[in-house]
């Protein structure tokens, strides 16, 4: 089971990845593609290209920031719990906003 939610894991965070960065190639004329701290400051910087830019915002922070870092603790360790749930609803969240999914 750890092995899945490792695979999981990854594949739900670069799901929102990829329509995080549709969503800012779309509407700038730069973006930062494969560098998390850029893009977190992207998305701070252009919060009004989403819809509800806060909550992407917060969400990426949670995932990526090494005070947190739940990416890494699900998609290398294969940890549960919230973080995990964190990881689906993140993708969710970035889908709906690139209107990749309803």
């Amino acid at each position: 089971m750890r092995e899945y939610r490792k695979v999981a894991g990854q594949f739900l965070f670069y799901a929102g990845i990829s329509a995080i960065e549709h969503i800012l190639s779309q509407k700038m004329s730069i973006y930062t593609r494969g560098d998390h701290k850029k893009r977190g400051k992207a998305i701070a910087e252009n919060m009004h290209l989403f819809k509800d830019g806060e909550r992407v915002k917060r969400y990426y922070e949670i995932l990526t920031e090494s005070e947190f870092d739940y990416r890494r603790k699900v998609a290398y360790k294969g940890e549960n719990g919230n973080k995990f749930a964190l990881l689906k609803e993140f993708a969710e969240l970035c889908l709906r906003e690139a209107e990749w999914i309803k």
